[in-house]
């Protein structure tokens, strides 16, 4: 989930918890943390050029920074996607062995 406060994005955590951690639930779970994190940087990114609260100019972002955050958060998605791809093979083939 994404916050926004002050013209800056800030993500909050949602962990899975104890009892019900299934492999599918941890693969969305990573998909939207990797999702909130694209959005935050999105937001940092857009925000480039325009004037603060106080009338200064809010021209400090890091492109560079900015730039690895969303490789960062593309290879999280990928990876996460992966994984419930991989999950949905296994239930399925758990399913076909039941049948």
């Amino acid at each position: 989930m994404i916050t926004i406060a002050a013209g800056e994005a800030k993500v909050r955590r949602n962990y899975a918890d104890n009892l019900h951690m299934s492999a599918s639930s941890i693969s969305l779970q990573g998909m939207q943390q990797a999702e909130a994190e694209l959005q935050v940087t999105a937001t940092n990114l857009s925000n480039v050029n325009t004037e603060s609260a106080n009338g200064g100019n809010t021209d400090t972002v890091d492109l560079s920074a900015d730039m690895v955050a969303m490789t960062q958060a593309q290879d999280s998605f990928e990876a996460s996607l992966a994984s419930l791809s991989t999950s949905d093979q296994m239930q399925q083939a758990l399913l076909d062995v039941l049948a």
